[in-house]
């Protein structure tokens, strides 16, 4: 899948903006089974998480989209799941589920199976949902 056809079905299953953003960090309208961490806390379980999509998805690659454009696909061991002054979206080519890592030090995460299974590795994490101000 090339680029322009991953923007498309991104935009078309998850509504991501083309521009660059996620509804659930930059609009009002809510996602089922999506959530957004405060990513101090959840980046102590990359590697489970790592873990669980390659379980739970049967796979190793992944799509890797950065806010400066980029775009490649990646083994998912090389994907670094963290905001660096791009923000990144990853998802699988079926984009079953996604990440997003956003300036805000947030992580919004959509996907109920992948939700499912960070529930299970991470009991605090309802503790650190992000909320706006």
């Amino acid at each position: 899948m090339d680029k322009d056809i991953f923007l498309l079905r991104l935009h078309e299953k998850w509504k991501c903006s083309l521009t660059f953003g996620w509804i659930p960090i930059t609009g009002d309208q809510s996602f089922l089974n999506t959530e957004i961490y405060q990513s101090e806390y959840l980046n102590h379980y990359f590697g489970e998480i790592k873990a669980a999509i390659k379980n739970i998805y049967d796979l190793t690659l992944l799509f890797e989209l950065r806010e400066d454009g980029q775009f490649e696909v990646l083994d998912i061991d090389q994907c670094r799941f963290t905001y660096d002054g791009n923000e990144y979206i990853y998802s699988d080519k079926e984009l079953n589920f996604l990440l997003y890592f956003s300036h805000e030090g947030t992580t919004t995460i959509g996907g109920e199976l992948l939700l499912n299974e960070i529930h299970k590795i991470w009991p605090e994490y309802s503790n650190h949902i992000w909320k706006s101000n």
